[in-house]
């Protein structure tokens, strides 16, 4: 067994130590140490899962009783184990004093993607072709152009033929809006994926002189276009069907840590602050990944992708935008996560989703939340990916009648024939704002503008978190 404040002999997981402190351990001794928050416990000995749950809820994959895998000493009393807690470094301090301790208002993140403007059909009426030129500043506080890429030498490059047409466009959008703040998204899910691309984070957040090498091209690429900042979307560190490798899980702190301080001493020079956030997991296969403890304290925001969490990968449907789940993965279980790695509430900015993720059932006649699956639904008309459909999309599709709520996970699902959806509504949406609310998080994140017909759903959020 070994000593509640560390994990020596112990695999990959969350181990309680008793009913509201648990370590969390991914392959070092010493592990993260975390507490339940709330009326939330701890329930388990050891799971793959978010340990904090509501007392009547149960894990799929509990294992034995908090505390079995540790030793019975009086060291591991709660009063010791929380002294243990790692502390912030002075940087921490210094970073996070500056913030000052008001009520601070909402912010409305959402991403423009600068692929959307080869979409050249349209469906009742609407067009499909999304440019910088459709884009309403007025309804959101912040944008983050995605995507801009890297190559081999680390150094940031447009992806698209106009992005040094685009980018500009987007940014002279503050006579409209002074407040607005247009950063650049480096990376996302093609870049990671890819196979001649997913490996370069991992490369190039390794070494101490790679990092660099990136830091200053990304604060250049963003002086270059008057940005206010950089967006960090690398998709996943440590995951390796995506070019990860272990060793990204400390590299990825070291990269954010770096940046920060160049940051830092780039203002002190006279130059205005950038902004550095991520675009950070909501699956744990994924958080366990990355130390998000201690790497909270460099960022300024996090934009939760708490998003596709369920979709045609999975051999039954699901919701991929779950607020509640059982099964670990959901709303709630991401942002619990966060809150125990010790994030500030406001540093979280809510994921919300302007598009659905659907399935070809197995039988029409089957049709409810867990049905079987063959594979991903058909392509939309505007968006044309197997799986994916824009939220309007799926209104032309899906008839009313056949629209369902999902009372467990707070989500929509609807079908016709064999085509399958998981999506969200106002009615939905409302129940994640009020989250948002109650836990006093910091703002809602879109993925992403082009989806939203009319950005019906992004006023009606944004009008509902502005009373929080």
């Amino acid at each position: 067994m070994a000593n509640a404040h560390n994990c020596e002999g112990l695999s990959n997981g969350f181990y309680c130590i008793d009913n509201k402190n648990y370590l969390w351990c991914y392959g070092r001794t010493e592990g993260t140490p975390g507490k339940c928050i709330g009326e939330t416990v701890c329930k388990c000995g050891r799971t793959q899962y978010n340990p904090c749950v509501w007392n009547f809820l149960d894990l799929p994959d509990c294992e034995k009783k908090p505390g079995d895998f540790f030793e019975k000493s009086p060291d591991s009393s709660e009063s010791k184990h929380e002294s243990s807690e790692i502390k912030p470094d002075s940087s921490e301090s210094k970073h996070e004093s500056s913030e000052p301790e008001v009520s601070i208002p909402k912010k409305t993140v959402a991403y423009y993607t600068n692929w959307a403007q080869y979409r050249f059909n349209s469906i009742d009426g609407w067009t499909c072709k999304y440019t910088a030129d459709n884009i309403d500043p007025t309804i959101v506080d912040v944008i983050n152009y995605a995507f801009v890429v890297f190559d081999s030498t680390y150094t940031l490059k447009e992806y698209e033929w106009n992005d040094d047409q685009m980018i500009p466009k987007i940014v002279a959008m503050k006579s409209r809006n002074p407040n607005l703040k247009v950063l650049a998204s480096i990376g996302g899910w093609n870049f990671n994926f890819y196979d001649s691309t997913k490996h370069l984070y991992s490369q190039m957040a390794e070494k101490q002189a790679t990092r660099a090498t990136f830091i200053k091209s990304a604060m250049s690429f963003a002086r270059k276009y008057n940005l206010d900042g950089i967006d960090i979307d690398w998709e996943y560190p440590a995951n390796e069907d995506q070019g990860g490798r272990p060793v990204d899980t400390q590299s990825f702190t070291l990269l954010l840590k770096e940046f920060r301080e160049a940051i830092d001493k780039e203002a002190g020079n006279g130059k205005s602050k950038l902004l550095l956030t991520i675009a950070a997991p909501a699956g744990p296969w994924n958080i366990k990944n990355i130390e998000v403890s201690k790497f909270h304290q460099y960022i300024d925001w996090i934009n939760l992708m708490t998003y596709d969490l369920h979709g045609s990968w999975d051999a039954v449907t699901g919701s991929h935008t779950a607020l509640y789940a059982t099964d670990g993965i959901s709303v709630d279980d991401a942002v619990t996560a966060y809150l125990n790695a010790g994030v500030p509430s406001t540093k979280i900015m809510l994921g919300m989703a302007h598009y659905g993720r659907g399935w070809t059932l197995k039988s029409s006649s089957d049709h409810e939340m867990g049905s079987a699956a063959t594979g991903a639904s058909k392509s939309g008309t505007c968006t044309g990916e197997n799986g994916y459909l824009s939220k309007y999309e799926i209104d032309a599709l899906i008839p009313q009648e056949n629209i369902k709520f999902d009372s467990k996970s707070k989500t929509m699902y609807g079908y016709k024939n064999d085509q399958w959806f998981s999506f969200d509504t106002k009615e939905t949406f409302k129940y994640k704002a009020d989250y948002l609310c109650k836990k006093k998080l910091g703002g809602v994140m879109f993925w992403s503008l082009d989806l939203d017909k009319n950005y019906v759903n992004t006023k009606y959020i944004k009008s509902l978190i502005e009373k929080c």
